[in-house]
């Protein structure tokens, strides 16, 4: 009975956390850019107990118990497929096409080399591609293209682009960033988007505000580089077909409402069916301990 109590306990506590799963793919339905997360489970440690072995004709099972202990849950990963896009007209609403993502830098505060505090970029990656010019603070008046926490877009070189003020600023299929300032006839080229290509999308971790990462161990540079490819769609190759930015749209979440419901009433069933032997184990240690001899 306690065995039946804790197999029952361990796994609503692992369905649990696949409702809340399923509730925050729900919640995100109409983000852009958003990518669904899914739960993937494992058997817990599982015991064998010896029955008493009598031969019958015709026996297929082994004279065996297997013991199971609950459900677990081993990890979350990212679907990273691609939603619908969705025409905005908005010039700095950027969507993408094929498997790569924009890069983003999250400020951290870092030590420096004399000693003092100084803010340095993590990289971090989205499809989400709501961007627009916020104002940098500086006695030009620039402005920097940024997500909509205000998070800088960095360009090929990993550096914030950052354009005078009153300037119009668009970004043709390539990804090249192409500012127009009042003294301009024509746009020129500015700078060029980085574009990264995941190679273990498995290993993804969702940071908030649409952005995925890999784990900190990860984030090293060198060894960053072996799980990342740079994508510069202004030198093709073989590998790059399919690839385009799409400027005037944004890509939707690619939550499905029906799938959603559909696992979360499994879920929900198989929650409740673990609540029962939980009860129903409950009651008979509850008789087990009334019992008199």
């Amino acid at each position: 009975m306690n065995h039946s109590m804790i197999n029952a306990g361990v796994t609503m506590n692992s369905l649990q956390r696949k409702l809340d799963l399923i509730a925050y793919n729900l919640a995100n339905l109409n983000t852009a850019g958003y990518k669904r997360q899914d739960a993937s489970f494992d058997d817990l440690l599982t015991s064998i107990k010896a029955q008493q072995n009598k031969t019958l004709p015709g026996r297929l099972t082994p004279p065996v118990l297997p013991i199971g202990s609950g459900a677990r849950l081993t990890g979350i990963k990212l679907d990273l497929s691609e939603g619908s896009l969705t025409a905005t007209g908005n010039p700095l609403d950027l969507a993408l096409q094929g498997d790569v993502l924009f890069e983003i830098g999250v400020p951290a505060v870092v030590q420096g080399e004399d000693g003092e505090p100084q803010i340095a970029y993590e990289a971090a990656w989205t499809r989400n591609g709501a961007f627009r010019l916020s104002p940098v603070g500086d006695e030009g008046g620039n402005v920097m293209l940024t997500n909509a926490s205000g998070y800088p877009v960095l360009d090929v070189g990993g550096a914030p682009i950052v354009v005078p003020a009153g300037s119009d600023v668009t970004v043709d299929r390539l990804g090249n960033v192409l500012v127009k300032t009042p003294e301009q006839d024509e746009p020129a080229l500015y700078t060029t988007l980085k574009l990264v290509r995941v190679t273990r999308a498995d290993l993804l971790e969702a940071k908030g505000e649409n952005l995925y990462a890999y784990p900190a161990e990860l984030m090293e540079p060198a060894v960053r580089a072996t799980l990342t490819e740079e994508i510069d769609l202004n030198f093709p190759d073989a590998e790059q077909s399919g690839i385009a930015v799409l400027s005037g749209h944004l890509e939707s979440s690619n939550v499905d409402l029906i799938t959603e419901m559909t696992e979360l009433i499994n879920v929900q069933r198989a929650y409740q069916l673990n609540a029962r032997a939980l009860a129903s184990s409950d009651e008979m240690m509850s008789i087990a301990n009334r019992l008199r001899g």
